[in-house]
């Protein structure tokens, strides 16, 4: 209940106030509860008939019960304020009803979901909560890692990210928008009557015994504001290291670095690439390897996960709690094993080597288009090529790729264009027994279910040591590599292509075609 009244949506009268909060209702007056009776001045949705409202130029709103107990009734608010809390109780009201319905607790298909979710849109009488409550709890259910609400001309459109591919679920009149937006506002504790700035959520849903953690965004845009939620399920967030991907001999080279008393270990790759869960996934190896060994600190931007095991910070650059501050005091705390969230600058990135090089380990991230641009990344926003190459003890690039559906995996004949495209000339590929999806329910006719990492674990040793030191573009770094033999990270691609992992498409819509590695 005091979650509620700190957070929630409140609505003023006279005398009292109704908080109005994902989790229940709550009556107060002057910001106590009414009579100090907290029984009776808490309510859950379910437990609630109607709301109603009325009057003229001083309105008010009316909540009966189900269960008899006296009515509440706020006078004296504003005619917009109290209708706009009738429509958001009503609503929570007749989703929490519903939520025993079989749709919110099984997979409905992705081809169907779009007619069950579109009959909450009825212009004539919306029912916003409901919609939101089936269109993340499917989310979830199928996997999605993000739920796009895009109002574009004269409709919203409703997507699902899965498996890092967006799908078309359904499309709403633009006439929900402002409702819908409302809702999600008040689910995510944000300033509801704001719609000129962006704004920052979060709530969490739970199912199937889980609580997964939803990170809503709303962004202002030229046909009105948009959303965001971000899903995390923490069931995903660590993984054991031979489940990442890597095959294994880049299993062993990671497995050996991070396991070295000091170094810095540092991943790169696009956003939505995994680094995070590796980066996760490293640290609970690391510490169920060397528990009473190691003291794990990590500062972040933002927690994606509470692992449980480690003390975890995150950055609050309004308050000076910045990657660089945050190191510099972390270093006094008697680390052995540091996780930075992202090497973004000169003063982080001096400190983090610096670390590395007096008897840490660290783990970072750092944003280059290879793991040869690295390197050059972090001599050009200003650490010496000495210390950097003196520091960093292993480069990891990654990538995600879609799994081919087994429910639907058949064999293909290979197209030689495509092959040579993605790197491959056609006769090198003769013996390769290639697969591709055919698409079917399981899967959502889209031929894929699930992803799988592809990596290049790039261990310094003396010579690339010596190359770093010179200092050369990544470019030329990523040549000198080729003849050094070190393997690339379309090699991995392609042997999970090879082994039926994955297809051609794939890698190319990943890695694009080989001239791109140029």
């Amino acid at each position: 209940m005091t979650s509620i009244v700190a957070t929630g949506e409140v609505f003023h009268g006279r005398v009292k106030e109704l908080h109005v909060a994902p989790e229940g209702l709550v009556l107060t007056s002057g910001g106590r509860v009414v009579n100090g009776d907290i029984e009776s001045n808490y309510a859950d949705y379910t437990e609630i008939d109607t709301a109603t409202s009325g009057g003229d130029k001083a309105s008010w709103l009316r909540i009966t019960f189900n269960d008899n107990r006296p009515a509440w009734q706020v006078s004296g608010m504003q005619i917009q304020q109290a209708e706009w809390a009738e429509q958001m109780v009503n609503e929570a009201a007749l989703a929490a009803q519903q939520r025993d319905d079989p749709i919110y607790r099984q997979k409905v298909a992705l081809d169907t979901l779009g007619q069950h979710l579109s009959a909450f849109g009825d212009p004539a009488a919306p029912q916003v909560a409901p919609f939101i409550d089936l269109l993340l709890v499917q989310a979830i259910l199928h996997g999605a890692s993000d739920v796009h609400i895009d109002p574009i001309a004269n409709q919203l459109l409703v997507r699902y990210r899965i498996d890092g591919a967006l799908t078309d679920i359904c499309e709403l009149p633009i006439s929900m928008r402002e409702r819908l937006i409302g809702r999600l506002k008040v689910v995510g504790g944000m300033i509801t009557y704001r719609s000129d700035v962006p704004q920052e959520g979060r709530s969490t849903a739970a199912i199937d015994d889980r609580d997964i953690d939803a990170r809503i965004s709303v962004l202002p845009t030229i046909h009105g504001e948009k959303a965001t939620i971000r899903l995390f399920d923490p069931t995903r967030a660590v993984m054991p290291l031979a489940e990442l991907g890597m095959d294994d001999e880049a299993l062993q080279l990671f497995t050996d670095v991070i396991l070295r008393p000091q170094g810095t270990v540092l991943l790169t790759g696009p956003a939505g690439a995994g680094k995070t869960t590796t980066l996760y996934s490293a640290l609970a190896h690391i510490h169920g390897q060397r528990r009473s060994l190691s003291a794990i600190t990590t500062i972040e931007d933002p927690v994606e996960h509470d692992l449980g095991i480690v003390t975890q910070t995150e950055t609050d650059e309004r308050n000076g709690l910045t990657f660089a501050a945050g190191l510099r005091t972390i270093l006094r705390q008697d680390p052995e094993v540091i996780m930075i969230g992202e090497i973004r600058d000169a003063e982080t990135g001096g400190i983090a080597i610096q670390a590395g090089l007096t008897g840490h380990l660290i783990l970072s991230t750092v944003h280059a288009r290879s793991a040869a641009g690295v390197f050059a990344r972090l001599i050009d926003i200003g650490v010496e090529p000495f210390l950097v190459a003196s520091s960093v003890t292993a480069v990891v690039a990654q990538r995600l790729v879609r799994k081919i559906c087994p429910a639907c995996a058949g064999p293909v004949q290979f197209d030689p264009a495509l092959l040579e495209s993605a790197g491959v000339k056609a006769e090198d590929a003769a013996g390769w027994s290639l697969k591709a999806g055919g698409g079917c329910s399981a899967c959502g006719q889209s031929g894929y279910s699930g992803r799988t990492g592809v990596f290049q674990v790039l261990a310094v040793d003396a010579p690339l040591r010596a190359l770093v030191m010179q200092g050369l573009p990544a470019a030329e770094l990523q040549q000198e590599l080729g003849r050094l033999g070190a393997s690339s990270l379309r090699e991995a691609a392609l042997a999970k292509v090879k082994a039926g992992v994955t297809t051609i498409d794939e890698v190319l819509r990943v890695l694009g075609s080989v001239d791109a590695d140029a």
